[in-house]
């Protein structure tokens, strides 16, 4: 039985005027009386979605994996739950799971193959047609911890495109770190820099250049969390309407501060985890009467590139999301199996608005160099990673890469020994290559250890490890 949740009176009527009076009783029925649903996002780059026959296919610009026994869509789900897993409609990549597992003890999740995500947020997937057509060459995640929307662009981005995530909470930023380097890519730029000095410049390549805009930016803001209550009760006390106005502010300094390092004709895509109308749709008209922001119509371009039977206006009534008067896109629960969540997409505008052509570009991958890994630069496309020293030690990131080249032996450990190497004990390597060997778990890298023989070290990074108690 869900948590019987008293809301504020204020956050009501705030919700009665965006909702109306027939949805709000349903809406706040949702949110007192039921249980969040439980989804995961799988990793295209890892995971393969099998035969032709497969009704989920891949995108076709995505990278995977060179390793041939990389594992099925199928196969990850049916350790999860007894296979009544359903497909987020919104989502290719997402699915509904009938109960919520021990993620922790998954092997799986610990090398990249999936995102725990809440489904309204996988929304961000109707962008990557938008992606497909317009390639856009720099993207911008500008308040990306924990990750869930930074590894869910880097499944959708062109495989040339820069992607930068940025977090300005120092403390956030390692386990984004970590999220973006189990998902595999790693030429993506994790940074953590004040929002008003983004534009300063962010230097990405091995000449130093410096990128002061973007064709992609996504402002996931900071707001006052009502359609997390159902999911995280202890934000009903955290509520006020105090708090709303001054979220509403802070949003907006924010979107001042990136604006200005949008390109003309580049987009920005505005999401909220909140309902009321001064944090979503009124900063929507304030975008556009301050700096002439246009909606971008999604359904008009879906319709115009062939693709109205993927998304339309049918589509996204029947899926329960509310469209606001702003262009937005809004998600209730009670109306969605989801949490609360607001979208809308941008763009700057300009008469002969075009993006950038995607280029070869210069990426970041790690080298190793007196022993350890460092970045540096490939014009392959990719991460580049080349031993400059005989025996030096692999850095664990290189396990996990989608670029990983073999340099190392891999080794598949069962479910129980992995467990035991994530969690940074010892296992044994019984008639396994002596010297540094990748240990994998259903074709998928974990990290490294040194095998001796009668031991392997294990070099599982100590800030990643599993932390509860095995069973």
């Amino acid at each position: 039985m869900a948590q019987i949740l008293s809301l504020p009176e204020t956050f009501k009527k705030y919700l009665l005027e965006v909702a109306g009076t027939s949805n709000t009783p349903l809406i706040l029925d949702a949110i007192q009386n039921s249980e969040s649903a439980v989804s995961i996002r799988i990793n295209p780059l890892k995971v393969s979605y099998g035969d032709a026959n497969c009704v989920i296919t891949p995108s076709e610009h995505l990278r995977q994996s060179q390793n041939s026994h990389t594992p099925l869509v199928h196969d990850i789900l049916i350790s999860l739950c007894s296979g009544d897993y359903r497909q987020i409609p919104w989502c290719k990549d997402g699915f509904y799971l009938p109960e919520r597992p021990v993620f922790t003890l998954d092997p799986s999740l610990h090398s990249g193959a999936y995102y725990v995500q809440e489904p309204s947020s996988m929304f961000l997937a109707v962008l990557e047609p938008v992606f497909n057509v317009l390639k856009p060459r720099n993207l911008l995640d500008l308040c990306a911890a924990p990750g869930g929307k930074t590894t869910h662009l880097i499944s959708m981005m062109p495989h040339e495109s820069k992607l930068v995530a940025n977090e300005v909470i120092r403390a956030r930023v390692a386990p984004l770190k970590e999220n973006v380097i189990k998902w595999g890519d790693h030429s993506v730029e994790v940074i953590s820099m004040d929002v008003a000095k983004i534009g300063n410049g962010i230097g990405f390549g091995d000449a130093g250049e410096l990128l002061h805009s973007f064709d992609f930016v996504l402002v996931d803001a900071p707001c006052s969390g009502e359609g997390m209550f159902r999911k995280d009760p202890s934000a009903v006390n955290e509520w006020s309407e105090e708090n709303v106005k001054l979220c509403a502010a802070r949003q907006r300094r924010i979107l001042t501060d990136i604006w200005g390092q949008v390109k003309p004709g580049g987009l920005l895509a505005y999401s909220t985890c909140t309902f009321n109308r001064y944090e979503n749709d009124e900063n929507i008209t304030w975008l556009k009467s301050t700096y002439g922001a246009e909606i971008f119509d999604l359904f008009e371009f879906y319709r115009f590139h062939g693709l109205e039977n993927k998304f339309n206006t049918d589509l996204v009534k029947g899926w329960g999301i509310v469209q606001t008067k702003e262009g937005g896109f809004q998600f209730f629960p009670g109306l969605v199996e989801g949490e609360g969540f607001f979208f809308a997409l941008l763009q700057k505008p300009d008469s002969q608005a075009n993006f950038e052509p995607a280029k070869t570009k210069i990426s970041k991958g790690f080298h190793a160099k007196k022993g350890r890994f460092e970045r540096t630069g490939s014009s392959s496309g990719k991460s580049g990673f080349a031993l400059q020293k005989e025996n030096a030690q692999p850095e664990p990131e290189y396990a996990l890469s989608i670029d990983y080249s073999g340099e190392w032996p891999s080794v598949e450990l069962n479910r129980d020994n992995a467990l035991q190497y994530l969690s940074r004990n010892s296992i044994k390597l019984q008639d396994s290559p002596l010297g540094y060997v990748r240990v994998t778990y259903k074709g998928l890298g974990l990290g490294f250890v040194k095998n001796l023989g009668n031991r392997a070290n294990n070099l599982y990074p100590m800030n990643w490890r599993i932390r509860m108690q095995l069973p």
